[in-house]
């Protein structure tokens, strides 16, 4: 068993110091990981702690795994199963097992101490994997930068709008099952046995979302910004269906 104590806030770190924004937050003691200390690249791209305790990295120059003590190195070198070596975005699913999602738009996942190359059927693009996430049942979807949503067990795709360009991605776990999935000013949910996309919800087109996450409950927390002056809001909001309007500002 892995010793968990301390990992938790090594998440935070890893990543907070990969983007400069640990030094400005009180109180703590940062603790900088880089390449002398085992990590395959400084540039931190991902960044997962699996269910047993592992702190799973991913960068431009592979996937490390810590234990915390030290860095285990897989990457084409040692893993062919890693076809590329820049890691994009990490999932772990309820089985255990873990999705790495990869600049060149190509799949792997670990699974019983072993890697797998996963093929991504139905895309009509090749291209950069945005996010990896679970359905209700369990099926695992991939994003690329397309906008393309694929499920992988048999190619299933749901095209990004037509006659659209989507600049602002991104994918979020709902805390009961099933995910959102963002493109630009809109947020959309996976619905029915068809395995359509609605719409949760959408702002002005002259607003757009700059990120979205899970709350404690079905709600969801985002922030977002004027399209014009690219001006953020004070501070992220909580969007509850369930709730009036939907929209609240959180403490």
């Amino acid at each position: 068993m892995v010793r968990q104590s301390g990992l938790v806030r090594s998440v935070l770190w890893v990543a907070l110091t990969s983007t400069g924004l640990a030094a400005s937050l009180p109180n703590y003691i940062t603790r900088v990981w880089t390449t002398d200390d085992g990590l395959p690249d400084s540039r931190v791209t991902a960044v997962l702690q699996s269910h047993n305790g592992y702190l799973w990295v991913g960068t431009r120059s592979g996937l490390a795994r810590f234990d915390g003590v030290r860095f285990t190195i897989f990457d084409s070198g040692n893993t062919p199963e890693m076809q590329s070596p820049h890691v994009t975005c990490l999932f772990e699913d309820s089985t255990g097992t873990i999705w790495i999602g990869h600049e060149s738009g190509e799949l792997t996942c670990y699974r019983n101490e072993h890697f797998y190359a996963v093929p991504v059927k139905g895309s009509s693009h090749v291209r950069k994997i945005i996010g990896v996430v679970a359905d209700p049942n369990g099926d695992i979807w991939v994003l690329n930068v397309e906008g393309e949503l694929t499920r992988i067990k048999d190619g299933f795709m749901i095209p990004s709008p037509p006659g659209k360009a989507v600049h602002l991605l991104a994918l979020a776990r709902k805390p009961a099952g099933g995910f959102w999935i963002q493109r630009d000013n809109e947020v959309e949910e996976l619905e029915g046995i068809n395995c359509g996309l609605c719409i949760w919800m959408s702002l002005p087109s002259n607003r757009y979302i700059q990120g979205i996450g899970p709350a404690m409950t079905e709600a969801l927390v985002m922030t977002e910004a004027e399209c014009a002056s690219g001006k953020t809001d004070n501070g992220p909001k909580t969007w509850d269906r369930h709730h009036g309007d939907g929209m609240l500002s959180t403490p």
